[in-house]
């Protein structure tokens, strides 16, 4: 029905710092400017007609993945502003069921 299937959203923080060693020898760590991005995949059941949707979606209000957009978090049910990471993967499951792989990026 389009929903999030259970167990299947997943995310990461990347890593935000450098590390760099110094004369002595001693590892330091520095933080890098801006805001700490998290890296999200989820997969999603939807019909041949949603389907249809997320593509036009993806190719024309996000211009094939450049433009940015809302999306409410599966977990804290806020706005947040993402980013498509890859473009939207799917995967006939059965009748005009299909399994659809999203790979997203938080700032």
């Amino acid at each position: 029905d389009g929903h999030i299937l259970a167990g299947t959203w997943s995310e990461q923080r990347r890593v935000h710092f450098r590390e760099f060693e110094t004369d002595s020898g001693r590892v330091m760590r520095s933080k890098m400017p801006g805001t700490p991005e998290t890296d999200f995949r989820g997969e999603f059941n939807l019909t041949g007609s949603e389907v249809t949707d997320l593509e036009s979606f993806y190719a024309v209000d996000c211009a094939e993945g450049v433009n940015d957009f809302w999306l409410e978090h599966p977990m804290t049910g806020g706005l947040d502003v993402f980013r498509w990471a890859a473009p939207p993967e799917f995967s006939h499951v059965a009748g005009n069921i299909y399994r659809v792989t999203l790979s997203l990026v938080r700032e």
